[in-house]
């Protein structure tokens, strides 16, 4: 499969990222701030990442499921097990939840990225990509 090609948004080229480019990132920010700060450091945004779940997952019960997620995958532990283990807990719920925490988060970061550029502005009280005009 070859790499998306980049598309210009505003001012700058930006190649929206995927669900799966944003699972490996906070997968390697687990791993970062498990093993040593100075690894963290040295990847480009993984501090930021490491806290993207408390940014853009307001649902509690949904951060909890994506952070275990997040933990087993770094550490090679099984997820299945981990809900079986805490109390109320799904293993498919947990799934669920995880790939719509991980659609959430690439949204926001793909707007975050557009908006820097110019491409996504707020009018009106809402969100609109830029040049588009909406009628009053």
């Amino acid at each position: 499969m070859s790499a998306p090609s980049p598309q210009l948004i505003g001012a700058i080229n930006v190649t929206p990222l995927t669900p799966e480019d944003v699972k490996l990132w906070l997968v390697y920010a687990e791993r970062g701030a498990a093993t040593d700060h100075q690894a963290r450091v040295a990847i480009h945004s993984t501090s930021k990442a490491i806290r993207w779940p408390d940014l853009y997952i307001k649902d509690y019960e949904t951060r909890q499921y994506l952070k275990a997620w997040i933990y087993c995958e770094a550490h090679a532990e099984s997820f299945r097990q981990v809900c079986h283990q805490r109390r109320g807990w799904s293993y498919r719920t947990g799934l669920r939840r995880v790939g719509e925490a991980i659609a959430t988060i690439t949204v926001m970061l793909n707007f975050e990225r557009a908006a820097a550029g110019g491409a996504a502005l707020v009018q009106n009280e809402g969100l609109a990509p830029a040049g588009l005009d909406t009628p009053p």
